[in-house]
């Protein structure tokens, strides 16, 4: 099923998944003549299909500009498999194509390292894109958040397993945080068996000013 990796990776302790299976394209409006040379109708629908994705909460420049180097956001993992875990990103540098983000893992007091922290980096594109899911599969709703940050406008989107009836993924994002969601959960049914939940983000040390 389609998913953010990234945030998987973190909250899921290595699961693997499989790219959704895009939406089916729409009809060819009454009277359209394709032209001589096009492909055979079956091909041209399979490849608009797999094109079909819906629109990403946020583009490639609004996360940019939101990734600034200073930025600290914490994260709680849990599961009804692992234990609860406290993950810390920080961002360490941008430029205008790509940031550095610095991930680290604790466990749930906040402080005991339970793994040494890495370094990644990406560009603003694939960033967006780990939001990209396909329109046959999945819903986007705007609703208000109930976060630890306080009430928020925010965009839901629930992702349905083709291939495991019965599973899903719910990703929230907060439209005043442009980055990952503030709230991912893997579903069975009703039953919510992994989450990462946004739990503080710390905007970069204002400079100080100048001593007059």
């Amino acid at each position: 099923m389609a998913v953010l990796p990234l945030l998987l990776a973190l909250a899921c302790a290595g699961d693997t998944t499989v790219p959704l299976e895009a939406a089916t394209p729409p009809a060819v409006p009454e009277g359209a003549t394709p032209p001589a040379d096009a492909a055979p109708a079956e091909a041209t629908a399979e490849d608009a299909t797999e094109a079909l994705m819906l629109p990403t909460p946020f583009t490639a420049a609004q996360i940019r500009e939101a990734w600034q180097p200073g930025l600290i956001i914490r994260f709680e993992n849990s599961g009804a498999d692992q234990a609860t875990s406290i993950a810390v990103w920080t961002v360490v540098s941008r430029s205008e194509t790509e940031g550095t983000t610095l991930f680290s893992t604790f466990q749930a007091d906040g402080t005991t390292p339970m793994e040494a922290a890495a370094e990644s980096t990406s560009t603003w594109e694939e960033l967006q894109n780990h939001a990209d899911f396909p329109a046959a599969h999945a819903t986007r709703q705007a609703i208000p958040l109930d976060t630890a940050m306080g009430v928020m406008p925010g965009i839901r989107y629930v992702v349905e397993d083709p291939d495991e009836p019965g599973m899903s993924q719910v990703f929230e994002f907060a439209e005043a945080f442009p980055g990952p969601p503030v709230l991912l959960q893997i579903k069975a049914g009703d039953q919510v068996i992994k989450q990462m939940k946004m739990i503080e983000r710390t905007p970069p040390a204002a400079e100080e000013a100048p001593a007059e």
